[in-house]
């Protein structure tokens, strides 16, 4: 990697060198910051001229060095980020099972995958919640199993414009889209839910959205049959998906895409 950085964490040989990319068009918004790199696990050997060391985790004592790389990729993400939003030198340690936990004032999301990682931040002043997601484009297989135990409104799923988007991808993007319903609401409603408590309705391939709609109640804020648009692209063999809450939003009453 050219022009590389070396992360790596107090009391672990392991690491991650990470180099920055163009941030996906997707997780660029006004009111956001967002920052993303290529990475690979690496030593604390394989240092390089710009090195970051970042305070020990209690909660990665045993985890793998795949593992390790990857939060280490996603929180060089989250901090760089943070500092683009005015958050100065702001730490995101391991939170609540294991989201991420953002400074005071700050609302973001976190994504990897084998390779690339992803955050977007920006202030609670402008937003309730952000949920991002990348995910590698599944194989059959990989989509087939996806489709049994997350995704069994498949067949039903209102598909509009004329872009071409293959199987693997539409269920790909389905998937990921879920994932940033629950890392967008889950800080908000203090509880778990699961890919089926949200139903897929509208894909449209032009705009480049999908909508989810809540198959019950999550918290007070969020009654069964609320939608959300969530914004999605496919580029280089991942898919990339955005949700946003203003904090201006009440009720959500998204545009229609369909």
């Amino acid at each position: 990697m050219s022009d590389a950085v070396c992360v790596r964490m107090v009391g672990r040989d392991d690491a991650a060198v990470v180099d920055d990319l163009v941030v996906p068009s997707i997780f660029r918004q006004d009111h956001a910051s967002a920052h993303a790199v290529r990475f690979a696990p690496a030593t604390s050997r394989d240092a390089t001229p710009r090195d970051v060391v970042v305070p020990a985790e209690p909660a990665l004592t045993r985890a793998a060095p795949r593992r390790v790389a990857a939060l280490l990729a996603g929180r060089y993400c989250a901090a760089r980020a943070l500092r683009a939003a005015g958050y100065a030198d702001a730490r995101v340690p391991v939170g609540e099972a294991g989201a991420p936990a953002w400074p005071a004032g700050a609302v973001g999301s976190i994504s990897h995958t084998a390779a690339y990682a992803v955050a977007v931040v920006g202030s609670s002043v402008n937003w309730r919640g952000i949920g991002v997601d990348c995910e590698r484009v599944l194989d059959e297989t990989g989509a087939d199993d996806v489709v049994r135990t997350t995704l069994p409104e498949a067949d039903a799923v209102d598909v509009a414009g004329h872009d071409r988007l293959a199987w693997t991808e539409f269920v790909t993007v389905a998937f990921s889209a879920k994932e940033s319903l629950y890392k967008c609401l889950r800080p908000l409603i203090g509880e778990f839910f699961d890919f089926t408590d949200a139903r897929l309705t509208h894909l449209h391939r032009d705009a480049r959205h999908v909508r989810l709609r809540l198959e019950r109640d999550l918290g007070p804020a969020f009654a069964r049959g609320t939608t959300f648009d969530v914004a999605f692209a496919v580029a280089d063999a991942h898919a990339y998906t955005r949700l946003a809450l203003p904090v201006t939003a009440g009720p959500i009453a998204p545009e229609s895409i369909a």
